[in-house]
């Protein structure tokens, strides 16, 4: 599951990512780690954060870079004009 929430710390929107596999290993749920923090690309959503939520750590979560668009499912409902409108 994946949703847009603004960030405490400064305002900024961002993506939080809850992984389905809540209940594997933190290190199983960390494997993308060694991309946060890395320099921004324009074809590469960022990475800020990964980690158990305080205070309870019962859940592990995906800080990311939000990027407003559709899901590849409703993109492929639109068929093949959703490809070309997403191309131009």
């Amino acid at each position: 599951m994946g949703l847009a929430a603004q960030r405490l710390s400064d305002g900024a929107i961002v993506a939080v990512k809850i992984p389905k596999a809540q209940s594997k290993r933190n290190e199983e749920l960390a494997e993308g780690s060694p991309l946060v923090g890395q320099p921004s690309h324009p074809c590469v959503v960022d990475i800020y954060w990964m980690g158990r939520v305080p205070p309870e750590r019962e859940w592990y979560a995906i800080e990311m870079e939000y990027f407003p668009s559709i899901t590849l499912a409703q993109l492929l409902d639109k068929g093949e004009e959703g490809f070309v409108g997403q191309l131009r």
